[in-house]
Order: C-alpha cells, then structure tokens, then sequence
C-alpha cells in the first residue's frame, strides 16, 4: 500500500497534494507551524515529490 500510495503523489488526479497542504496552512495560521506550511505549500510539486518518493523507497526496504 506504500508503494501505490507514493506512487499517487504523482498524479493529482488521484490526490490533490496542493490542496491539502494549503488546507493544513489555513489550520496552521496563526501558530509557529504556519511558516513551515507556508512553505510547503509555495513547494507543492517538489513536496509531492520528497513524499511519494520516501513512500516508494520506504515500501521497497519493507518488500526486500
């Protein structure tokens, strides 16, 4: 499940990642997290990326 689960991060058809980090800024304004969010979602694409990559790699060491 790891592994199809990083592996939608590619896809936004599958799961918009975009919106759910700015949904989590929004729910973060106001605390010392929102800058962090902030960030993440100014880097939407490349935090797709990071996660369905560590997904991926995470799911393979689990298979080996």
């Amino acid at each position: 499940l790891y592994m199809l689960s990083g592996l939608a991060k590619a896809f936004p058809q599958l799961e918009n990642i975009e919106s759910v980090l700015k949904h989590a800024a929004n729910a973060n304004h106001g605390t010392p997290l929102f800058t962090v969010s902030q960030f993440f979602v100014e880097h939407a694409f490349l935090m797709s990326w990071v996660v369905g990559i560590c997904f991926v790699l995470a799911s393979s060491s689990l298979l080996a």
